[in-house]
């Protein structure tokens, strides 16, 4: 594995989608409560549905 000189991160990742906007605000403050690093959200692809 490649060494990028940071330590690992971890988070749970989300699509992008205002009609999940509570659920994605609800899995934020999860994230933070239990100390995860980060919330990902993708950005829009050819190969994602309604995109």
């Amino acid at each position: 594995m490649t060494d990028h000189g940071r330590p690992l991160a971890f988070g749970p990742s989300r699509d992008p989608s205002a009609a999940s906007l509570d659920q994605t605000r609800h899995l934020a403050r999860l994230a933070e409560d239990v100390g995860l690093d980060l919330l990902a959200v993708q950005g829009p692809h050819p190969y994602q549905p309604g995109a």
